[in-house]
């Protein structure tokens, strides 16, 4: 039990520091780039779906 929990600390702990690493405009640059190929792919899924279907 012990060993999982330093294990969970360790993880935590490397969790914090990439947050850290990754604040800021770099973080929101991430965000905004994901988003759009979060858009790329929804429009891809239905020009597929619409060839599907005609």
């Amino acid at each position: 039990m012990q060993s999982q929990w330093r294990e969970h600390f360790k993880h935590s702990r490397q969790v914090t520091r990439w947050q850290l690493q990754f604040s800021g405009s770099t973080f929101q640059r991430l965000q905004q780039k994901h988003s759009m190929m979060a858009l790329l792919a929804i429009s891809s899924a239905r020009t597929a779906e619409s060839r599907k279907v005609g």
